[in-house]
């Protein structure tokens, strides 16, 4: 669907979208699961009773997702806390996507989420701009680059 690199869950997820709905379906659902990551507060579901603070990547890349992560919670990539923080988010978007195929299927489905970030980034790039995902996450205004 043209976004790019994304979170682990999120490519299982469109391919779990890719076996149950038609082609000319999946890219209402797929773009409203990308664009709920970009703004769900992760992790919503917790395996165990570890404590960190949840953290809103405003992106689907997975390097942004959990840097972010890891900065708001002061730990190590290799930390016990990631591996819990990544277990969690995986449960939060298999539930998304029953939520979203379950109301596909009820003919309850419309879009929610809007990914925001994106209207000014053709300015620069015209049409030949690779992905939906939230520009300014990573690049910020215009000539800016943020470090994560």
């Amino acid at each position: 669907m043209g976004w790019g690199t994304t979170c682990g869950a999120l490519i299982s997820a469109i391919g779990f979208i890719g076996l149950f709905v038609p082609k000319e379906d999946q890219g209402a659902i797929i773009n409203e699961l990308m664009a709920w990551y970009q703004q769900a507060s992760f992790p919503m579901y917790k395996p165990s009773d570890m404590d960190f603070e949840q953290t809103v990547a405003n992106s689907t890349l997975c390097h942004v997702s959990v840097t972010t992560f890891l900065k708001k919670n002061n730990v190590a990539v290799n930390s016990d806390e990631k591996t819990e923080r990544c277990a969690g988010v995986s449960a939060d978007v298999a539930r998304k996507t029953a939520e979203l195929l379950n109301a596909y299927f009820d003919n309850q489905f419309t879009a929610a989420h809007k990914s925001e970030g994106t209207d000014t980034c053709t300015t620069c790039h015209s049409n030949d701009i690779q992905g939906k995902d939230n520009c300014i996450t990573c690049h910020g205004e215009v000539g800016e680059i943020h470090d994560f």
